[in-house]
């Protein structure tokens, strides 16, 4: 999925670097309609500017389907604070659905 989403980041005019390749991975799964969705974010956010890993963590949103598994990951590899993490920000998207 990772040259999927480089493709489709460089058809867009954006250069993603290898970090951000990952957390798109990591949010979007194996979801191409979704990867395009969140690079067309990342398109209007930064324009014609660089994207950083940073600001990308705030504007790409976690697809609750695809962390469904990285969650259990975490869970049998014991990574106890990555999942704690997980939830919060899935927990949070969520909250955000709902004030809308």
């Amino acid at each position: 999925m990772a040259e999927v989403i480089k493709q489709l980041a460089e058809n867009k005019g954006l250069q993603l670097n290898k970090d951000l390749i990952e957390l798109m991975t990591e949010r979007v799964g194996e979801h191409i309609e979704a990867a395009q969705h969140e690079l067309d974010k990342l398109q209007l956010y930064f324009m014609d500017k660089e994207p950083t890993l940073e600001e990308a963590k705030e504007i790409i949103s976690i697809h609750a389907e695809a962390n469904t598994f990285n969650l259990i990951d975490y869970l049998v590899e014991f990574k106890i604070g990555e999942a704690v993490q997980l939830i919060k920000e899935l927990k949070k998207q969520m909250k955000n659905r709902l004030d809308y």
